[in-house]
């Protein structure tokens, strides 16, 4: 597909030539790559998905002929011609532009331009779009004391909800921050998970861990989070027959356990997130679980946690959540 098209106004000064994409300038020096009638193309590397990209071409030549005009055409990774947003506009000297919209879900990858001018001179090339990046919504951020057994009395456990109120695209490699702050405001400490999950449309996951903090009390935790938008190509993780099981020792030990089924039709990463709450909504206990064997299309897979002692107060209901992310 043509995506515009415009006379080129003629000029004998030699100019430098640049290509311009998404703000991102590269420089040839006149010469450089010139075409049999004087064309002078360059090459960027990068744009954004959800971006508008000015493509810009200068182009010199001795012939004078006010009707010649050049051509662009932009195609996705699998091939598709993209529309411009605007038609080309008039510009100085003998540089030529059009605008184009990378759509905001992609797709991501190797893009291919061509740009087409009389005397069959053409120039070539790819330049990547990185995915768009948006924030993910984050809410009911806790954390609880841990006095367990096997570990020291400084490991607290964390958990918050994330979601993606989309219906039209998933968020991908979410990567999640958990900001931990004393009585007076400062940071204790940082907990960073990178590409922990994948949220579908409209989605609403968990996000929990464990963390030691030596010397000093946290009374606060943040958590935000960001992903890469995606096309929609995932189904959820269907949690099944999750239960609490409480040992009959003192004090109590709690444990997870159930099953995780893979409804969808790609293999999910094995990692997920588990919390327990009270009656009232308190974070009871938190883990996040990773490593495990990743689940096939179709199949299912055992969740069996021990978590230890929780916090003060008696468990009233277990979370979990599998992640579909795809398994890469």
């Amino acid at each position: 597909m043509i995506l515009g098209r415009m006379p080129i106004r003629l000029a004998r000064a030699v100019v430098p030539s640049a290509l311009v994409l998404g703000g991102l300038v590269a420089l040839v020096a006149p010469g450089g790559a010139a075409g049999a009638d004087g064309y002078v193309f360059s090459r960027t590397s990068s744009a954004q998905a959800g971006k508008v990209t000015t493509v810009r071409a200068s182009v010199n030549y001795d012939r004078a002929d006010p009707r010649r005009v050049c051509r662009l055409t932009a195609r996705t990774p699998a091939g598709r011609s993209l529309k411009p947003i605007a038609k080309p506009a008039r510009a100085s000297t003998s540089r030529v532009g059009w605008k184009i919209k990378i759509p905001r879900i992609g797709p991501a990858g190797t893009w291919s331009y061509r740009i087409a001018c009389p005397g069959s001179t053409t120039d070539s090339g790819t330049f990547e779009v990185a995915p768009a990046r948006i924030k993910v919504g984050v809410s009911d951020a806790q954390f609880v004391g841990l006095p367990l057994t096997y570990q020291d009395d400084e490991t607290y456990g964390w958990a918050a909800r994330i979601a993606n109120p989309s219906a039209g695209f998933e968020i991908r490699e979410i990567d999640v921050r958990a900001v931990f702050r004393d009585s007076a405001g400062r940071i204790v400490t940082t907990v960073s998970l990178e590409d922990f999950a994948t949220l579908t449309a409209r989605e609403t996951g968990l996000v929990s861990g464990r963390v030691t903090i030596e010397g000093e009390v946290p009374a606060t935790v943040s958590v935000s989070a960001v992903g890469d938008v995606a096309k929609r190509q995932m189904v959820p993780v269907q949690i099944r027959d999750l239960r609490l099981v409480t040992s009959s020792d003192t004090p109590v030990s709690l444990s997870v356990r159930g099953e995780a089924f893979n409804v969808g039709r790609r293999a999910v990463r094995g990692a997920y997130a588990l919390a327990v709450y009270d009656a009232q909504g308190r974070l009871l206990n938190a883990t996040s679980v990773n490593y495990r064997p990743p689940v096939p299309a179709g199949q299912s897979r055992g969740i069996d946690e021990e978590l230890g002692q929780g916090g003060a107060g008696t468990a009233a209901r277990v979370e979990a959540f599998w992640p579909a992310s795809p398994d890469t």
